[in-house]
């Protein structure tokens, strides 16, 4: 069965601002509007890095027996690669990894029983998800974690080089302390309070990670 799109936003987490186009297609973003528009000022590449998927997961207690996503992707990062990994309650299982941005579908079998799944997506792609696909009459209970935070950066942040997304600093850092993180790195980007927005929409971190320095340092 196709997840109904009234509850399909909220299995992922990670994002601050989302919406649907007209083709029914969720975007989900790690900056808010006002962000957006100060990367952009910035430059159609660092905007364009600020559209990653970077610590954006999908996290859900279900008992079907497998996990299927549509989606559209777009490059988003100095390379064409991506990962996406795969825990089964907290344990990594498995992992699907690409060379290039015109994969479309990615297809997970799951254990026998009723599991917290949770799938990372890639710190190098802007995934834009058509739909999420379970076995029929399947359990879906939303679940989400105890603590929330916000890590800023620049490239390493984001998650370069990570061949896997779930390993990236961001991602460890969100499952040892059970925090949803807000990513707000960007790939080649330095300090610039024009891009901090105090009006957060219904997001209070209680904790911040600040990880700029390199590409500070050469300017």
């Amino acid at each position: 069965m196709v997840v109904n799109k009234e509850i399909l936003k909220d299995l992922f987490h990670g994002w601050l601002d989302s919406r649907f186009d007209d083709s029914g297609r969720l975007h989900l973003h790690r900056f808010t509007k006002h962000q957006q528009e100060a990367y952009l000022a910035k430059g159609e590449k660092t905007l364009k890095r600020c559209n990653a998927s970077a610590n954006i997961y999908l996290d859900l207690i279900t008992d079907s027996d497998y996990l299927k996503m549509n989606f559209d992707a777009y490059n988003a990062s100095a390379v064409s690669y991506a990962g996406f990994d795969l825990y089964v309650d907290g344990v990594f299982t498995d992992k699907r990894f690409f060379h290039d941005w015109h994969t479309q579908d990615i297809g997970f079998p799951l254990p026998h029983g009723t599991h917290r799944v949770t799938m990372y997506l890639p710190w190098s792609w802007n995934v834009v998800v058509r739909s999420v696909e379970l076995s029929d009459n399947a359990v879906i209970e939303t679940v989400g974690r105890a603590h929330k935070g916000m890590v800023f950066g620049d490239s390493i942040t984001q998650g370069s080089t990570t061949l896997m997304p779930s390993l990236s600093y961001a991602n460890i850092l969100g499952r040892e302390l059970d925090a949803e993180i807000i990513n707000q790195g960007a790939g080649g980007f330095y300090f610039d309070e024009t891009t901090l927005d105090e009006a957060l929409p219904d997001f209070r971190p209680e904790f911040l990670v600040i990880a700029y320095g390199t590409n500070d340092f050469s300017r």
